[in-house]
């Protein structure tokens, strides 16, 4: 084992608890008044919580929310938890190229003009590419901000490809 694996396969267990009240101690400092909410259901709800699982959040109870409107959730504390973004993307590619390989008395020695696949005399081999794409999207993406350490994220994106090819 290598001296790095060995130091994460240790886990300090009083530092844990140290980062972990700080943690708390901070999630407090910027969500007070979810904090006195969460103190006031105690006396009318099992927990302090509408569901019991909220007791296991990071700040060791839920942030609770004020007002919401479309994608914005605003907290008791006036915090905004919903960031977005939007965007589009278009390309447009138009290629033509090609390749011959002139040799000369080449259609003699095969015994096949090179004109029967398209080619000038005596190539054998010669291509002729023309290349189109077109494509386009459009994206939108919005997160959560659940606590401190967690958020929820969720995007939509509409794509458009065609692509056209043409091989002589």
């Amino acid at each position: 084992m290598t001296e790095s694996a060995t130091d994460l396969a240790t886990v300090d267990r009083g530092r844990l608890v140290e980062l972990i009240k700080r943690e708390r101690s901070l999630y407090r400092a910027n969500f007070p008044r979810s904090w006195q909410a969460y103190e006031a259901g105690a006396n009318h709800l099992l927990g302090g919580v509408p569901m019991t699982w909220m007791r296991m959040w990071s700040g060791g109870y839920p942030i609770f929310h004020a007002a919401a409107s479309g994608a914005r959730l605003i907290d008791l504390d006036g915090n905004e938890f919903i960031d977005w973004l939007a965007g589009g993307f278009f390309q447009h590619v138009d290629r033509r190229y090609g390749q011959t390989l002139p040799t000369p008395g080449y259609d003699a020695l095969v015994g096949v003009p090179s004109s029967a696949f398209n080619a000038p005399a005596d190539t054998p081999f010669f291509s002729d590419l023309s290349y189109r794409l077109k494509q386009y999207a459009a994206f939108g993406e919005a997160t959560w901000h659940i606590s401190n350490q967690w958020a929820l994220t969720g995007g939509l994106r509409y794509y458009k490809f065609n692509a056209e090819r043409a091989f002589v």
